[in-house]
């Protein structure tokens, strides 16, 4: 099953000086924890696009964010709406999803 709001591409980004970035919540994978935050921006058509943004905390801390594109194409105080209503299964996917080696764009 697909999770909520999953786009098929993944990327890692940096966070421009356009985007906005809210904290959704934390979860807690293989004993670690994890920061989930909802990030959107705008593209020069004014549409918005969402993404989340995980961030491993602790001993085996990485320096990269990993990054799950969004289905959504709403503005930053919706993206945050519909990101913390995504159930703990529905972004550890999205994590798992985010961790997988993905194909060089052509």
């Amino acid at each position: 099953m697909r999770p909520r709001g999953h786009a098929e591409e993944v990327l890692v980004l940096p966070q421009s000086q356009t985007s906005i970035e809210e904290p959704v919540t934390t979860i807690f994978v293989d004993g670690q924890r994890c920061e989930v935050f909802v990030r959107t921006e705008p593209d020069l058509d004014g549409i918005w696009h969402n993404m989340l943004v995980f961030r491993r905390s602790g001993r085996l801390q990485s320096r990269e964010a990993l990054t799950t594109g969004l289905d959504w194409h709403v503005t930053p105080d919706l993206a945050l709406l519909h990101a913390g209503r995504l159930s703990e299964m529905e972004l550890k996917v999205m994590l798992e999803r985010a961790m997988r080696t993905r194909r060089p764009l052509t």
